[in-house]
């Protein structure tokens, strides 16, 4: 009950991405150019996949907000998903340095500590966080035009 194991379970339970038995769920090193990066800063939002995909909910804005009916407004995320994910594009959350330790074979791999990684979120985090963007599109929208 007190050895180590208990911690990375624990803490598995908390961080999306990892398994119950604290490994960590593919692990990327290498992005690709229909990649979303969640996360904030020029990083991210200057990635050409972030660029696409913000083209996407631009795109969509209108028919979002033409409901109040949010089974639809989650359909309309959904489709968005989708899409980015038709050209092989992944939503992918950048790991703190501190979470590298959750990585079972760290120790054992080619990967050096100054390597930046990721890891696919999974397809509710991916909604959400397009439904986060349309609701961030339409407040820059209104107020640009006021």
């Amino acid at each position: 009950m007190g050895d180590t194991n208990d911690h990375r379970v624990t803490r598995a339970k908390k961080t999306p991405g990892y398994t119950g038995g604290g490994l960590l769920l593919d692990v990327i090193k290498d992005l690709n150019e229909t990649d979303v990066l969640l996360g904030r800063g020029t990083g991210p939002s200057e990635h050409k996949g972030n660029r696409a995909f913000r083209y996407l909910i631009a795109k969509r804005t209108n028919e979002f907000n033409s409901t109040d009916n949010w089974p639809t407004k989650s359909r309309i995320a959904e489709q968005t998903v989708q899409d980015v994910k038709a050209k092989n594009g992944r939503f992918l959350r950048r790991l703190e340095k501190s979470e590298y330790r959750f990585i079972s074979d760290y120790k054992t791999s080619a990967l050096e500590l100054d390597d930046v990684l990721y890891i696919q979120v999974d397809d509710v985090t991916a909604v959400l966080k397009t439904k986060q963007a349309f609701r961030y599109c339409s407040r820059t929208a209104t107020t640009t035009t006021r």
